[in-house]
């Protein structure tokens, strides 16, 4: 296997382990910490000297952003929820419920963009504060988008794996994927390195992680590294 398929593979797996992580009462976390950030981005409409219509398309967008998020949330619940169901409409129901998370996407595209090119009309003084919470704000974007991409892998699964089959297989590729310390500030190059390595073992010992990843090669995700694409649609950040 050329690198260029070793490093998807790399990413893909990074992302189911990120994803699979996140679970209902993580996702209520980071909805928590969403609705934070969401009202920290509100009070830069408070700054004296940027002119009225500023004021109002600033508003207006954070306002499409948490509607758009709020639905994005529950859809991803409703996904993971079908997924985990045994009804014999299931596959059914959670296509449609990805199929509208694509659409909620690109009207997050469309609303970040509109702040991020508000942000640029930021007074010098306050583009470093502004860059932190942008910071953070991508971060827990990041994380959903994580979860739904995780979703859609299970999902493809499931197309061609019984249930039972489908979540033996990612049991089995979760358990060989080593984890993030993420609480101590883990070494990224580290994880990478491992993650590396646990790519070339399961090649050599799971014929099953092979057939894992023909279902999932054929994805929008394997042509494209999902971290650059995220970071690229969806940063907020500008220059001091």
């Amino acid at each position: 296997m050329n690198n260029t398929n070793q490093d998807n593979e790399t990413h893909i797996l990074s992302l189911l382990e990120i994803g699979s992580r996140l679970d209902a009462a993580h996702l209520k976390e980071l909805e928590a910490a969403l609705s934070l950030s969401l009202h920290s981005g509100r009070l830069f409409a408070s700054l004296k000297g940027l002119p009225d219509n500023w004021h109002v398309a600033w508003q207006r967008n954070w306002d499409k952003i948490e509607t758009i998020l709020r639905r994005t949330t529950a859809l991803v619940n409703e996904m993971a929820g079908r997924l985990d169901s045994h009804e014999s409409d299931h596959l059914h129901h959670a296509t449609a419920a990805w199929e509208a998370l694509q659409c909620e996407g690109d009207r997050l595209h469309e609303a970040l963009a509109s702040i991020h090119t508000l942000a640029h009309g930021l007074p010098a003084t306050d583009r470093q504060p502004w860059n932190l919470l942008a910071r953070q704000l991508e971060s827990e974007l990041e994380a959903i988008h994580y979860c739904a991409e995780a979703l859609r892998i299970k999902l493809e699964l499931q197309k061609s794996h019984s249930k039972e089959a489908a979540d033996r297989l990612v049991r089995t590729i979760g358990s060989k994927l080593p984890k993030r310390n993420e609480k101590e500030g883990g070494d990224a190059a580290l994880y990478d390195h491992e993650l590396r390595h646990a790519v070339i073992e399961l090649q050599r010992e799971n014929h099953e992680y092979l057939g894992y990843m023909d279902v999932v090669k054929g994805l929008f995700l394997w042509a494209e590294n999902p971290d650059s694409r995220m970071r690229g649609n969806r940063s907020l950040s500008v220059s001091n």
